[in-house]
């Protein structure tokens, strides 16, 4: 039996799920013979799917990509940062109101109703 990336399955171990969905289709394949005639019963009509485990396994980060994912998302933030201020400056040179992004949290949501908060982040942004 192959799958659909032509790589052979049969001297791979399969898990449960694989299993229940190959014999799924064949039960199909045997309840559609019955249907039409060709096939007096099912023969895997007293198949049972195999039991699967439902609950997820819950993995922790180590403490190194636990680090490594704190670094990455302080880069892209320090990014985001970046370019916003930069917008903005862009927008404040011509006289234009600065533009409030969508960012989670109390004080950008505020941002969006007291345009003076992001005027005054951008401030304490550039003394920094």
């Amino acid at each position: 039996m192959s799958n659909a990336g032509g790589a052979s399955r049969s001297n791979a171990v399969l898990k449960h799920r694989t299993i229940n969905r190959d014999v799924s289709s064949i039960k199909a394949s045997f309840n559609r013979a019955v249907d039409w005639g060709i096939l007096p019963s099912n023969p895997l009509a007293k198949v049972k799917k195999a039991r699967v485990d439902d609950c997820l396994k819950v993995r922790y980060l180590s403490e190194a990509e636990e680090t490594r994912l704190r670094a990455a998302i302080e880069a892209r933030e320090e990014r985001r940062r970046a370019e916003r201020d930069s917008a903005n400056g862009w927008r404040a040179e011509r006289g234009y109101a600065a533009a409030v992004f969508a960012q989670s949290g109390f004080y950008r949501s505020c941002e969006a109703t007291h345009p003076a908060l992001a005027q005054h982040r951008m401030q304490a942004r550039r003394a920094v």
